[in-house]
């Protein structure tokens, strides 16, 4: 019986011992393949999205829907008279839900994306229903308006010798509310 030369020796041997070795690195690889292939999926579905809504755009316009019917803007020749308007609109609001005006303060208007916002800060008391109704009345009325910041809190009532409600019928509750209320109108370009 003759031996095979070294040679083949070394080469099966060398085999043998790469076969556990590439099987072991193949095992500890393999989660790292997996998860690849899933952010590789993930990259391709967020680039997607993002081809689809248009995200990470260079061009300066808005890409949304821009506010163009005459009755959604506020109508006024210049800022200070659309800053009056607003005030009207908000005291009127308020007036017709029950609340009762302590405080306004008009904001500076400031031009955004070619129109101009006009602001206005109210503090106001409330009860509960007059609040929802007066935020309805914002909501729905027409030129658009927009709550920019609201805060509540409720109005501890002063101690008064007063009968207590019956049972199953509710306190009397204040809410102290300070809402700032914008509208949009289109002459930036008088600023």
């Amino acid at each position: 019986m003759t031996r095979p030369p070294r040679p083949v020796h070394a080469a099966a041997a060398l085999a043998l011992l790469a076969l556990p070795l590439v099987l072991v690195w193949l095992g500890a690889v393999a989660p790292y393949l997996d998860r690849r292939a899933v952010l590789l999926d993930d990259i391709a579905a967020a680039r997607a999205q993002i081809a689809r809504f248009g995200a990470g755009r260079t061009d300066p316009r808005p890409s949304g829907p821009r506010l163009t019917a005459p009755d959604a803007l506020l109508a006024a020749p210049a800022p200070a008279l659309a800053a009056a308007t607003l005030q009207a609109l908000v005291d009127t609001a308020l007036e017709t839900a029950g609340g009762t005006r302590s405080a306004a303060q008009l904001i500076d208007p400031r031009a955004e994306d070619g129109v101009m916002r006009v602001s206005v800060t109210v503090d106001a008391l409330f009860d509960p229903p007059a609040l929802t109704r007066f935020l309805t009345e914002i909501e729905t009325t027409t030129p658009f308006l927009f709550v920019d910041l609201l805060e509540i809190r409720r109005v501890d009532p002063a101690p008064e010798p007063t009968l207590s409600p019956a049972p199953g019928e509710p306190a009397d509750e204040t809410l102290a509310v300070r809402i700032t209320v914008s509208a949009i109108t289109d002459m930036a370009q008088d600023l």
